[in-house]
């Protein structure tokens, strides 16, 4: 008797995690279905070819060139590259059309991209960094989240230091992918972020990649003055997993994409840190 209550208790306990296997199965593909969807209308939306425009006026000839004069002394704004032609592993970013992205959702920002990766995705921002841990840029519920912008983070992304999170899902969405920066070989096939906005497209090289604790100067956002900022770059480097030979300066715009590395870690995080250089008009 007492073996065949013990087999039947056996056998109650394998079905009730047979069952919920099952059941978190179910989830999680309805799940990554749903933010596959969201992906896919998002790239339709703003790859989608612009409708054919009316022929424009001739504009009669000037009679001579216009000269703007430009003083001997003019210099771009500190931690602004100078333009250059834009490359063209980016030059899609040039085109996107962000408009129709913000009739569907106001808070999308722009569009973050990393060459040769599947990390290429609409960045949102809102009021509040919870907004977007469980929604699609489009609204829908979804684990997978969105990229976001840190909310105390300018908009115009001319801080500094900008933060920007997103899941690490174990399919490879979203931020998945950043945790093979912890190879040096990784770095080297892809060591560019860029960022589309209304005006332009940014270029950022990375320079470092390693695991942060959440109350340190990674997650900082402002600094007192020229020391602090050069005390923080040297954390960074340091931390260092990578070495990509670039020494951010203290008039430089640097970029930290943060992921989460694993359950049970819950005060750290894995994060890919970029400096800006270059800037394209769109």
């Amino acid at each position: 008797m007492r073996g065949s209550r013990t087999h039947k208790l056996l056998a109650a306990l394998l079905s009730l995690i047979f069952i919920g296997s099952l059941s978190w199965l179910t989830d999680w593909l309805w799940d990554s279905r749903q933010s596959g969807r969201a992906h896919e209308q998002a790239v339709r939306i703003a790859m989608e070819e612009p409708a054919d425009e009316e022929p424009e006026a001739e504009v009669p000839a000037l009679p001579s060139p216009v000269v703007i004069e430009v003083p001997d002394d003019a210099a771009p704004l500190a931690g602004t590259p100078a333009p250059e032609p834009i490359p063209e592993e980016a030059a899609h970013l040039a085109e996107l059309d962000l408009e129709g992205l913000r009739q569907v959702s106001e808070d999308v920002l722009g569009w973050i991209h990393i060459p040769g990766s599947d990390i290429s995705y609409p960045l949102m921002d809102s009021e509040d960094n919870r907004d977007y841990l469980e929604l699609t840029w489009n609204g829908e519920k979804s684990r997978g989240g969105s990229i976001f912008l840190e909310c105390r983070s300018s908009e115009d992304l001319s801080d500094f230091h900008t933060l920007i999170y997103g899941h690490n899902m174990k399919d490879g969405t979203m931020f998945g992918q950043l945790s093979r920066y912890r190879e040096q070989s990784h770095l080297e096939a892809y060591p560019h972020v860029y960022i589309a906005t209304e005006q332009s497209v940014l270029r950022y090289e990375i320079f470092s990649a390693y695991i942060a604790d959440v109350v340190s100067d990674t997650y900082r956002l402002y600094f007192e003055d020229e020391g602090r900022r050069q005390s923080a770059i040297d954390f960074y480097l340091a931390s260092s997993w990578l070495d990509s030979g670039l020494v951010p300066d203290t008039d430089s715009r640097l970029l930290t994409l943060s992921t989460c590395h694993g359950v049970g870690n819950a005060d750290t995080r894995w994060v890919v840190q970029a400096a800006l250089t270059g800037v394209f008009p769109r």
